[in-house]
């Protein structure tokens, strides 16, 4: 599978100076079986410019 991500937070996760670096690994991921979740919500609303990374937003929100 193919993950489309921005590229900013796992920057800054990876770079203990940068001053978001700390929000950035404290913040949820996804869980191996929310991407069928994920897949889901892309299926259905293929009709709308709703990436993996949209859809991602959508799964941890429902999770939370």
């Amino acid at each position: 599978m193919l993950a489309s991500v921005d590229a900013g937070p796992l920057l800054a996760a990876a770079n203990s100076a940068d001053p978001d670096h700390s929000p950035c690994v404290d913040v949820v991921a996804p869980e191996p079986g929310d991407w069928v979740r994920i897949g889901e919500f892309i299926r259905k609303y293929d009709n709308l410019p709703l990436d993996t990374v949209d859809a991602s937003v959508v799964v941890l929100a429902e999770r939370m």
